[in-house]
């Protein structure tokens, strides 16, 4: 985990502001050399399940 990230990678949050949360491709760390639809579309489904328990 990076600590100059904006986002923290494990709880879609940014960091400083208790109520944002990023759900898309920019929290990934690594450069993707494929599609990048699948790994967002994941993210999203995490960050919604994360977000309605």
């Amino acid at each position: 985990m990076d600590d100059l990230a904006v986002v923290d990678p494990r709880r879609l949050q940014v960091r400083g502001i208790d109520v944002l949360h990023i759900a898309d491709g920019s929290v990934i760390p690594i450069m993707i050399s494929g599609n990048i639809q699948t790994p967002t579309i994941l993210i999203a489904e995490c960050a919604a399940t994360a977000t309605l328990g």
